[in-house]
């Protein structure tokens, strides 16, 4: 396999991971707004307010935060330090390397979380939710999740960085068109 056909293939996964999390994203939000729907309904016109409504959307809030980086990161919607490049002009022709040691610090930051939040939701697996009676490990797992998703696209940056290759979508919408 060239270099040009391995850049490629990183480049399509990270595609392809971005638009599963797009699609897992409006799946979430979508229900999220139903069940929010649901319980101000029953709330206030039935007067029979849902215990396990503002649970589940919490949970579910969770998963669409951390899926929802995974995405910014792929467009470059993250703190970083570009207003630094910017305003300090002579750092322009190393914005590349800069852009690079952002992703890898960011990657280690997530790697962190995502050894600490595999550890919390171990601890958190025997304890059940209040209202919907579920192992807690289950909403916890949407730090292990989200933050996999957010070390593979930061993967993906550096390594098309690394090959000099454009690194961000321009678009937030810009994969409903390819």
């Amino acid at each position: 396999m060239t270099g040009k056909a391995v850049f490629d293939a990183v480049e399509r996964f990270g595609f392809w991971l971005d638009r599963l999390t797009g699609w897992i994203c409006v799946v979430l939000g979508a229900f999220m707004t139903a069940v929010v729907f649901v319980a101000v309904i029953f709330r206030y016109v039935f007067n029979a307010p849902l215990e396990w409504s503002e649970e589940l959307s919490t949970f579910m809030m969770v998963w669409f935060a951390m899926l929802g980086a995974a995405m910014g990161i792929r467009r470059g919607r993250h703190v970083g330090v570009s207003y630094v490049v910017e305003k300090l002009g002579f750092l322009n022709r190393h914005s590349r390397w800069i852009q690079m040691l952002n992703n890898l610090m960011m990657s280690a930051f997530l790697v962190l979380l995502l050894r600490q939040g595999y550890a919390l939701a171990l601890f958190a697996h025997a304890q059940r939710s209040p209202a919907l009676m579920i192992p807690m490990s289950w909403p916890y797992f949407g730090l292990l999740v989200g933050s996999a998703a957010c070390i593979c696209q930061l993967a993906v940056q550096i390594a098309l960085a690394a090959a000099g290759r454009q690194t961000l979508v321009e678009d937030a919408c810009c994969y409903m068109d390819e």
